[in-house]
């Protein structure tokens, strides 16, 4: 069997905002749902800037990907 490595972006695990961006994203996706929740809803939420979001994240599907990849990082952790 072939062991995958699933590790979130490095700039993402190690920025206290873009971990901030992640918790605010998957609180507001738990509440309301994926496609319910804007951008624009993230960024004020988490009192961010566009600019900063886009520094982390290439689109919302991205951000929801790395949001999943940091669970499971943090899962697969001793």
């Amino acid at each position: 069997m072939t062991e995958v490595h699933l590790m979130p972006d490095p700039r993402v695990v190690e920025s206290p905002t873009a971990l901030r961006i992640i918790d605010v994203a998957t609180q507001l996706f738990m509440q309301r749902g994926y496609r319910a929740v804007s951008i624009s809803d993230i960024i004020h939420t988490a009192g961010v800037t566009k600019p900063t979001l886009y520094y982390y994240f290439n689109d919302k599907e991205d951000l929801f990907v790395q949001m999943g990849l940091k669970v499971l990082w943090t899962m697969s952790r001793p």
